[in-house]
């Protein structure tokens, strides 16, 4: 029950639309750039989940991260 929670959630949240390039057929060693897709509103957890993706591809060596961003806009506060 917990598991289809999340993952309509993630659906939701536009989670789902999370790609790492590299995971598709690149080899060993070889370079590689994530694409992680977002649909929906800009909120603190949307905000966490894109400095995880950051963090992730700096960890994971990735050559670049794309971000492809479908947002109506943000509810987080200016910064």
């Amino acid at each position: 029950m917990l598991a289809a929670l999340a993952a309509c959630f993630a659906v939701a949240t536009g989670w789902a639309g999370t790609v790492p390039a590299g995971a598709q057929g690149a080899g060993e060693g070889r370079p590689f750039v994530n694409v992680v897709q977002v649909t929906g509103y800009l909120d603190p957890i949307m905000a966490d989940f894109l400095e995880r993706a950051v963090a992730e591809s700096e960890r994971g060596g990735a050559e670049a991260l794309i971000l492809q961003l479908d947002s109506p806009g943000s509810v987080l506060p200016p910064a």
